[in-house]
């Protein structure tokens, strides 16, 4: 009877810590999912990341091969546009890259009205016992306020990264190599003549190609506006002739000729940046933001 009475709270314990296991695997759960998403998205991010560097090998390895053996049908920069629309067409139609997501609507709390996108998200998830956990979400230029289909995010999601990583890691060295191997000699003499490629040039092409599709759409009965236009004019006028370039390197043309073309391909991406900010501003309809844009555009410009 002793034996009975001293074994009741021994197994009452068990059972209470018995309890408190199980619950504490449901609160884990939600933590494991979160690490689970990461790992997956690591995962994602790595395979792509190797893809672009074997993309890159390959290319080299072939260019190299080319030279060698001084096959002069196909240069090295159709190479890599070959092989870049080779890359993207599996992009398209398979599911590497595809990251399986949910999607909740979130509404505001106590009903408050948002009428600019937060910078961060706090999102409760709550767990099998009492306890509530947080999760903060950051917002990432060029997510927001999209309506595109399910399986374009599918797409985007796919071979995409943050324009602050292209403007301040991946543009940076290529202007420094551009600069650093340029000829002076032949760059400042034909200044003048660069600079008004460069300004006038670019705007003039801006405005040439927003007009043309103006006109195209309005055949068509498309609904864009001319403002729209102008921004998509902007960014077509900063295409670098990359392959032009290079051809011209190999066959050596006159040096006066590269200087212009490499000159004002360097120089044309900050006006650019210029018109299509500019185009930005006027497609805004807010005052408040209109003033802000252009307070943007104002420093932009001072620093190009």
């Amino acid at each position: 009877m002793k034996t009975i009475k001293w074994l009741v709270p021994v197994l009452l314990v068990y059972l209470y810590l018995f309890l408190d296991r199980i619950e504490a695997r449901k609160d884990a759960r939600i933590e494991q999912a979160a690490e689970q998403r990461a790992k997956t998205i690591h995962r994602v991010n790595t395979l792509i990341l190797l893809t672009f560097v074997a993309l890159l090998v390959l290319i080299v390895l072939t260019s190299w091969f080319f030279k060698h053996h001084r096959f002069q049908f196909v240069h090295e920069t159709g190479l890599t546009l070959f092989y870049g629309l080779l890359i993207g067409f599996v992009f398209r139609y398979t599911s590497i890259g595809v990251i399986q997501s949910q999607t909740i609507d979130v509404v505001p709390k106590n009903g408050v009205p948002v009428s600019e996108p937060p910078d961060y998200l706090r999102l409760e998830v709550s767990s099998s016992s009492a306890t509530h956990v947080q999760f903060h979400y950051e917002l990432i230029e060029g997510f927001f306020g999209d309506k595109k289909k399910q399986e374009e995010h599918h797409l985007e999601q796919k071979a995409v990264f943050s324009p602050e990583i292209f403007f301040n890691m991946l543009l940076p060295p290529v202007i420094f190599n551009a600069g650093y191997s340029l000829k002076k000699r032949n760059f400042f003499r034909n200044i003048g003549s660069i600079l008004a490629f460069v300004f006038l040039g670019t705007t003039i092409s801006s405005l040439v190609t927003a007009m043309l599709m103006f006109v195209f759409c309005k055949l068509f009965l498309l609904s864009f506006s001319f403002k729209e236009l102008f921004f998509f004019g902007a960014i077509l006028s900063a295409t670098d002739p990359v392959t032009v370039l290079a051809v011209f390197q190999e066959v050596q043309v006159e040096p006066n000729l590269f200087a212009l073309i490499f000159g004002e391909s360097a120089l044309n991406d900050a006006v650019a940046i210029v018109l299509s900010r500019y185009s930005e501003f006027l497609l805004v309809n807010d005052k408040s933001q209109k003033l802000r844009l252009c307070e943007k555009s104002k420093r932009m410009t001072l620093e190009f």
